[in-house]
């Protein structure tokens, strides 16, 4: 016969992060972090979680969850952080100019759960922003004031597994309106979306697909542009950050085969990825191709350390790259 006692609290919950981000090989990125989340402070149900992260980047974030109703399927979520990013520009595989992004502020989230998996926001953030050059420049310059956005998001996560899924769907949308932007003439809105669905083709191996697009819908003077895309997770051949645009549509479809078990102590299972992209890009220089398009191969294994990837990408007009990756997601 098994006894259980209930204890009156719940221990915090302490997450650690390592990432080497060696997506440009000649610019590897180095971060140590954790999330630290403590429960049922104040009422039950809720959780207050932070991250902390230093290295290349320095990142202090923290916000407090908090369900009321029936069933608790409502909820509050107050935030706020502290952070500076970089933000490396490429060109093909030369470094152009590397930007710090210094921002903080806060805001606050309203909330509802559909379903156990999938919750819709509504909220408000304002922030003070500085994004500089610390490494050559680009026409932006130097970009500093405030930042205000109103957002309505909405995300499903139906799949079977948070590292390597194999199967189901992950769908995330949202709209925002910017009242205030660095650089912005003036308030301008932004949509994007994003959609993965796996398909299992046996007990080894899935096919799966995705869409994402975003768009400012014709607003051109938005400050620094909002889509930043190549370099991973998105077009891997490229270099990163290469595309800065206002819109874009971008399509991927791949397969996974699982190859061999690691052992119990290092980690769970290597797998193979192989992946086709393509993407549709707005609003760039005459000199960028609009059309970027790239296949890529790689091990993903997710370890005790976290998921560790490495492969190879080849893509239109010469570009190529070997890459690697180790990194835990939160």
């Amino acid at each position: 016969m098994i006894t259980a006692r209930e204890k009156e609290y719940s221990p915090p919950e302490v997450r650690p992060l390592i990432v080497i981000d060696g997506g440009q090989v000649n610019q590897v990125e180095f971060m140590l972090g954790a999330r630290i989340t403590f429960f049922d402070i104040g009422k039950f149900g809720s959780e207050w979680r932070n991250d902390v992260v230093i290295g290349s980047e320095h990142v202090l974030r923290t916000e407090f969850y908090q369900p009321f109703g029936q069933k608790l399927r409502w909820f509050v979520a107050p935030r706020g952080y502290i952070e500076n990013l970089r933000q490396d520009i490429f060109q093909d595989t030369k470094l152009i100019a590397e930007y710090r992004n210094r921002e903080g502020g806060g805001g606050a989230d309203f909330g509802f759960l559909p379903k156990s998996n999938s919750e819709v926001r509504v909220g408000y953030e304002a922030a003070d922003q500085k994004l500089y050059p610390a490494v050559g420049a680009l026409t932006y310059g130097t970009l500093e004031g405030r930042v205000g956005i109103t957002s309505a998001r909405f995300h499903l996560d139906g799949r079977n597994a948070a590292i390597i899924p194999t199967a189901g769907l992950d769908l995330f949308a949202r709209g925002s309106w910017y009242d205030a932007n660095p650089g912005a003439s003036s308030g301008f809105p932004l949509a994007e979306t994003r959609i993965t669905k796996l398909f299992p083709v046996n007990q080894v191996s899935s096919i799966f697909a995705t869409a994402a697009g975003g768009s400012t819908f014709t607003y051109h003077h938005t400050g620094f542009p909002p889509f930043l895309l190549g370099g991973g997770p998105d077009l891997w051949a490229y270099g990163r950050n290469e595309f800065l645009t206002n819109q874009y549509a971008l399509f991927r479809a791949g397969y996974m085969h699982s190859l061999w078990p690691l052992p119990a102590l290092v980690g769970d299972r290597i797998w193979l990825f192989a992946t086709a992209e393509g993407a549709k890009l707005y609003d760039l220089p005459i000199h960028v191709s609009t059309l970027p398009g790239d296949f890529s191969a790689a091990l993903v294994m997710n370890t005790l350390f976290g998921p560790m990837e490495i492969g190879g990408a080849i893509g239109a007009t010469g570009h190529y790259k070997f890459f690697y990756k180790l990194g835990r997601v939160f």
